[in-house]
């Protein structure tokens, strides 16, 4: 059980898995796109479509606003009295979407009990506000040992900083932790920190294809951890 985990931190054993939550455990989406939907609906623009929020998303709320005002994944400049407008109502809206359309990718629930089974700490680092972070895994009956999400720290994924904070919680190594996640930014985070990392192929990664960004491990679905 969990042998190619254990294989990427060998001979160390494996203490800690840290988790993205977006496109990695949980397809959430469709939720974000209702959100969307409504914030384009009060302020009388036209909606944007799945594919494209699909490729917005991964950087924070925030970020996700900035390009859904522009239609556009570089997000050049928006008005920023706009923006704020749009930011607040997406906010409103995404809370009362969050859950309601989000499912977990085939084997998360399960890899995730096996880790805890096994005495494997499992952490979730999110660029998502925590204000969204724990009704969604709520809503999924999502159990992990710790969570930090995007606004409680000064600096998101890509930067490290979300990973180390993971590390000290638990006082362990980093040779005996891995990240797993679906985008440039889980692996770059991970890679500033030495951090082994697994990448799912099937998340949100801005439309380019994860391989690129040489993760230790790539996985199709989370049942190959098992």
């Amino acid at each position: 059980m969990l042998s190619r985990l254990s294989e990427l931190v060998a001979p160390e054993p494996l203490a800690l898995v840290i988790f993205d939550l977006d496109g990695t455990l949980v397809d959430s989406a469709a939720d974000l796109k209702m959100a969307l939907d409504r914030m384009y609906d009060g302020l009388s623009l036209r909606r944007a479509t799945e594919a494209q929020v699909r490729e917005w998303v991964g950087n924070g709320a925030e970020m996700l606003v900035r390009r859904a005002l522009s239609y556009d994944l570089a997000a050049p400049s928006v008005d920023e009295g706009l923006l704020q407008k749009a930011y607040t109502l997406f906010l409103k809206h995404y809370g009362d979407t969050s859950g309601q359309a989000s499912a977990c990718y085939e084997g998360a629930v399960d890899l995730l009990e096996c880790l805890r089974e096994s005495g494997v700490k499992v952490a979730i680092a999110t660029n998502k506000p925590a204000r969204f972070t724990m009704p969604l895994l709520d809503a999924l009956n999502i159990e992990v040992d710790f969570v930090i999400s995007g606004d409680e720290v000064s600096a998101k994924k890509p930067d490290p900083m979300q990973l180390m904070r993971c590390l000290e919680y638990f006082s362990c190594d980093v040779r005996q932790a891995v990240m797993v996640g679906d985008s440039s930014n889980d692996l770059l985070a991970a890679k500033a920190c030495t951090i082994k990392n697994v990448a799912v192929s099937y998340g949100y990664n801005h439309g380019v294809s994860i391989s690129s960004f040489g993760p230790d491990l790539l996985i199709d679905s989370l049942t190959e951890l098992r």
